[in-house]
């Protein structure tokens, strides 16, 4: 089990596959004060609605999963990448107040 908390990078949209929903998206994890890393992550079916309905681009949030191998194509390209597949989002101060 793996706990992260950073900001969401990319817009927040949910695809449907098939008869299920999935979010890829990924997650910018400050490391000290002149850093980051950048870990992709993906949510299936209510917790990638969960997402959607309550995140944008650049919210805090604070997910737990675990790590998946995940695989690719770009530029005709195979490529073998990690992600952290979602199973629980908590919720933090950190994000902006909608006026």
């Amino acid at each position: 089990m793996i706990m992260e908390l950073g900001r969401l990078a990319y817009e927040v949209k949910v695809k449907e596959v098939g008869e299920r929903k999935v979010l890829n998206n990924r997650l910018a994890i400050p490391i000290g004060k002149e850093k980051t890393t950048f870990v992709d992550i993906v949510a299936w079916n209510g917790t990638a609605e969960l997402i959607a309905n309550n995140f944008k681009k650049g919210h805090e949030i604070l997910i737990q999963g675990h790590l998946i191998n995940k695989k690719g194509l770009k530029d005709k390209v195979e490529y073998d990448t990690v992600a952290i597949l979602v199973d629980k989002i908590l919720f933090t101060h950190g994000n902006p107040r909608e006026v």
